[in-house]
């Protein structure tokens, strides 16, 4: 629940606001606060109503007229929330995605992921895995563009042009297995 209260015109937070804050961090302590807010506001408006002579009426189109904001705000916030949460979702999927193709372009097998720890953690888990996979790739392809230049460099010494087959073996780009770099080997030792 994000309460959002008055701001110094510094632009620093107020100690109302660092309370606040310290308060969402327990939900029970917040439910009181927000009930005895509420009580207090009631037991206010409630003199001031007496006051000026509002009529019942009055008073209880102003109750509802508040209880409806109040419950409009929780709504949205709870809207606000859930778009978070479906955000951090779909990134995890997309993750989960790229892990298991560039997994598969390594040659490698990879589990599902567990759904272990909050949907931050799980994502930040994914792309350290993600990030360590994506790191053997850039190192294999290194090792491939090297041995493919200098396999080009032996073909074109013993013939002038790269034959058909020849070329092909050296278009294939989505292979990053260890397999494909010890068939590099192999031509270069042939």
């Amino acid at each position: 629940l994000n309460i959002v209260l008055e701001q110094k015109t510094d632009g620093s937070t107020s100690e109302q606001e660092e309370m606040a804050t310290a308060k969402c961090a327990d939900g029970k302590q917040l439910q009181m606060d927000i009930m005895e807010e509420f009580s207090a506001t009631f037991v206010t408006l409630n003199e001031l109503w007496e006051e000026i002579g509002f009529e019942p009426k009055e008073c209880e189109s102003s109750s509802a007229d508040m209880v409806l904001e109040m419950k409009r705000v929780l709504s949205n916030k709870i809207s606000t929330t859930q778009e978070i949460k479906s955000g951090l979702n779909s990134q995890i999927r997309l993750a989960n995605a790229r892990i298991k193709t560039v997994a598969a372009e390594l040659g490698e097998t990879t589990s599902d992921p567990t759904a272990d720890g909050t949907l931050r953690q799980q994502l930040a888990d994914q792309k350290a895995v993600l990030e360590d996979l994506e790191g053997k790739k850039l190192a294999r392809s290194n090792i491939l563009s090297a041995k493919a230049v200098e396999l080009t460099a032996l073909f074109n010494e013993l013939d002038d042009a790269l034959t058909a087959e020849q070329a092909k073996f050296l278009r294939t780009v989505s292979d990053f297995t260890l397999g494909r770099i010890e068939q590099f080997d192999a031509r270069i030792r042939d």
